[in-house]
């Protein structure tokens, strides 16, 4: 402050300064250049993440429908093994009616001789054993059940995301301003990160790479019934590409800048 300025000139002169500029930015304003210069600005900032968005949801649906191909035919996969194991978890009605046969077969045999035609006896039907699932069986059905939960799930997960994706490039519209459109993108693309959308997207090749090595285990299990050189050859195999996706996988997941 200098000479003989007070306080409540400063102040006065502060509210001059503010006042005109607060007129000179209204009078910008209503220049039809300056709204015109503004209104484009606003276009191209909503032609441009627009176009963004475009490319991102176009990359994200083709990698969903690869996965969800994927899925579908593995689903169909898995669904033939199990039509063929599911039948192990009860008893085996044709074994049953062989049992029946052969006991009825014994006692025509014992018949046959005139010393039992006279006694009209004969050995007593032998009561049937009762009928245990294997556990083999059951782990079988176990794992084969489990990874077809979680393909058709996977299939699910990638039909819902494409609708939200569908629904998510609904933002821009033909009436309201740019700006509104811009403001309505920036809403919905905070709300996508604050429900964890990308993660959930993430999810579905989860899914797939378990059911994968849940389907893989149970073949392991599957194959001890056969032979033992199939099951030798096939227990390595399925080991070494486990250990091959385990060491693709791992890192990412723990160490920050894998890619």
């Amino acid at each position: 402050m200098s000479g003989g300025q007070s306080v409540d000139d400063v102040n006065f002169s502060f509210e001059d300064d503010h006042n005109y500029w607060a007129q000179s930015l209204c009078l910008l304003i209503q220049n039809p250049r300056i709204s015109a210069l503004i209104r484009a600005g606003w276009t191209a900032i909503k032609d441009h993440v627009q176009w963004d968005d475009e490319d991102t949801v176009q990359t994200v649906v083709e990698d969903i429908d690869t996965l969800l191909l994927f899925a579908g035919i593995f689903s169909g996969a898995i669904l033939t093994f199990v039509v063929v194991s599911l039948p192990t978890l009860r008893p085996d009605n044709h074994h049953i009616s062989v049992e029946i046969l052969a006991e009825i077969a014994s006692h025509f045999r014992v018949f046959e001789s005139p010393t039992s035609l006279i006694k009209a006896t004969g050995p007593p039907l032998l009561p049937l054993a009762s009928f245990q699932v294997p556990s083999r069986a059951r782990w079988l059905n176990i794992l084969w059940l489990s990874s077809l939960v979680f393909s058709l799930s996977s299939a699910l997960l990638s039909i819902i995301v494409k609708s939200k994706l569908r629904v998510y490039l609904q933002w821009d519209r033909e009436m309201p301003p740019s700006r509104d459109n811009v403001v309505a993108r920036q809403r919905r693309l905070q709300t996508w990160k604050t429900w964890k959308v990308p993660a959930t997207i993430s999810v579905i090749s989860v899914f797939l790479e378990i059911a994968l090595v849940l389907f893989l285990v149970g073949m392991m299990i599957f194959s001890w019934a056969l032979d033992t050189a199939v099951t030798f050859v096939l227990t390595i195999t399925i080991g070494a590409f486990l250990a091959f996706i385990s060491a693709i996988a791992t890192p990412p997941a723990v160490i920050r800048n894998c890619p």
